[in-house]
């Protein structure tokens, strides 16, 4: 849970995983370590349980994964990764990037890898992709953010031959140009309509150019009238706040007028008011209001592959698996430091939180229909309902259970092959004392 060395002994005592003496946290630095000595195993794990998941989880044509990166802020000096770039965390210090692959159906991590912070993402990703493809990754359908639109990147991963979709920046003129050429195509269009996602959705063919080298993919543009009205409520929300705050000034000043024009406000100097002694008047600047929200709604996504507008809005809404894996690296495991200080220590550990990460993302899959049916519920609350399952130590220095289970925790159990009795037999022989 938490990710500082310091706190496992307790952890370890009120939490059995099979121990027979509690873990002192230098022995916990000597096992990061030690991991990190033999990358070559790191690389085999890896292929194993690539082979290993692909057999349990088969797919008849493409795994569909989430593909993203954060980063981590460091405070030592002895991590070369470490380097000055754009924190997420908003501190101003070095950071060590971080890539990984989740599978979209399950939310279970397949890879990860650390670069050094001051490189770009879309820069790294190619010899990033490059590399999993080494060990083994195959058929493999890339869903990124608009972090990667980059038509170098776009090129690079072309040659790979991976099927990839990418939404695009608000800010790229392909973007505003496919959404003015088919605005008035989509919205509303019933034979347009994704009932699944109450969406509306089209399919067009775009050429685009990386020097001399001609690439075609497919756009996909979309409508979402739940988001356009979002931003709008959200925008003229603002507006009434920036209003207000602005008739709380008496005298019109550059500092009031520079305040309004960036602000969807227009401000004109008037004679002193006799009511309220001010001299100016505030307006809501509809052309800047009409501006900000004529796209609202609209987004695009490019792909290489060509499928229904119904199956790659599936696809990109799924890749919020990869952001609560982020989350959980971060919030969970308390990541959003390294907290260690040295290279070696640094990528024990990570490899560790990348194999926890996969025993929770994995709980969280298995337990899926109990989350489902139970809205109240969360992985948080499920290991909650578990943690109340309490032994006490026998005079005999073996254990018991305090209490039998209850109905939902022979229900959660059961979601992960064990039953009570398979449960009472490991409390039977755990072997720990208290010393």
């Amino acid at each position: 849970e938490e990710s500082t060395a310091q706190s496992f002994p307790g952890w370890a005592f009120d939490n059995y995983v099979g121990l027979k003496h509690i873990i002192s946290d230098s022995e916990i630095s000597r096992v990061y370590s030690e991991i990190d000595k033999s990358k070559g195993s790191i690389n085999i794990f890896f292929e194993l349980f690539r082979a290993n998941y692909t057999h349990n989880f088969p797919c008849s044509s493409e795994f569909i994964i989430a593909f993203d990166s954060t980063n981590q802020v460091s405070e030592s000096k002895n991590q070369p990764q470490a380097k000055f770039g754009k924190a997420k965390s908003g501190e101003k210090l070095p950071v060590i990037n971080t890539a990984m692959f989740v599978d979209e159906k399950t939310g279970i991590n397949l890879w990860y890898e650390h670069f050094d912070g001051n490189v770009l993402d879309k820069s790294e990703s190619p010899y990033t992709l490059e590399k999993t493809k080494e060990l083994g990754f195959r058929n493999i359908f890339l869903i990124m953010d608009r972090g990667y639109y980059d038509i170098a990147f776009i090129s690079k991963i072309y040659d790979l031959q991976m099927s990839f979709a990418i939404i695009l920046p608000d800010s790229v003129n392909l973007n505003n140009e496919l959404i003015e050429k088919h605005k008035n195509d989509i919205a509303f269009k019933e034979q347009y309509y994704i009932n699944s996602e109450d969406i509306y959705g089209i399919q067009t063919v775009v050429k685009l150019y990386y020097g001399k080298k001609e690439i075609i993919v497919f756009a996909y543009i979309f409508y979402d009238d739940n988001t356009a009205n979002n931003i709008r409520n959200s925008i003229h929300s603002k507006i009434n706040f920036y209003i207000n705050e602005a008739n709380k000034k008496i005298r019109y000043t550059n500092k009031l007028k520079e305040y309004c024009s960036k602000r969807f406000l227009k401000i004109t100097k008037t004679n002193r008011n006799n009511d309220d002694n001010k001299n100016f008047k505030v307006e809501i600047d509809c052309n800047k209001v009409e501006e900000q929200c004529k796209n609202a709604g609209y987004f695009v996504v490019l792909s290489n592959k060509l499928i229904s507008p119904t199956e790659i809005i599936e696809c990109v809404r799924g890749r919020d698996k990869v952001e609560k894996n982020f989350l959980r690296l971060k919030n969970h495991f308390n990541l959003t430091r390294t907290y260690t200080h040295s290279e070696k220590t640094y990528n024990g550990k990570m490899f560790v939180a990348f194999f926890s990460l996969i025993l929770l993302n994995a709980f969280e899959f298995y337990e899926r229909d109990i989350l489902r049916y139970q809205s109240s519920f969360s992985v948080s609350t499920i290991i909650s309902e578990l943690h109340k399952y309490k032994i006490q130590s026998k005079k005999d220095g073996s254990w018991m259970p305090v209490y039998c289970l209850n109905a939902l925790q022979k229900e959660i159990l059961s979601k992960v092959d064990c039953n009570e009795e398979e449960l009472l037999n490991a409390v039977k022989y755990i072997d720990i004392s208290r010393q």
